[in-house]
């Protein structure tokens, strides 16, 4: 996949992972799923994960078939620039954390999803808070 790609892949978007998110936001289990987002629990066993999300775990591990010259590049990448990419990291990281944006109050979440996933995401997000 190159530059010139990304529109493309963009509308589609990920079918399964789409799927997956409006199962859980439907069905409340959004918390359970939570705790896999907190730092140094990845491989880590997660008992209260949703059966839906284990087997869509187990299915993603392994990456398609075209991704690996893309990995192969941005190895070969990362090795040259390896000190420019980690500074950068260590700097605007933490902005990013606090700039993280959250449903408002008054939406349920699966609006906020529905809007984020149609690209009207913050801005239109922000302009019916």
């Amino acid at each position: 996949m190159i530059v010139d790609d990304l529109p493309e892949a963009d509308g589609v978007g990920d079918p399964p992972a789409d799927v997956l998110v409006a199962e859980l936001l439907d069905s409340g289990q959004i918390p359970h799923v939570d705790d896999l987002f907190t730092i140094g629990t990845l491989s880590t066993p997660h008992p209260h994960l949703p059966p839906r999300m284990k087997e869509f775990l187990r299915e993603a591990v392994t990456p398609p078939g075209w991704t690996a010259q893309e990995v192969r590049r941005a190895e070969s990448f990362f090795s040259h620039h390896h000190g420019t990419i980690s500074m950068a990291q260590a700097t605007v990281g933490p902005f990013g954390c606090h700039l993280h944006r959250s449903p408002p109050p008054t939406s349920s979440p699966r609006e906020w999803w529905s809007r984020w996933a149609t690209r009207d995401g913050p801005a239109a997000t922000t302009a019916s808070s």
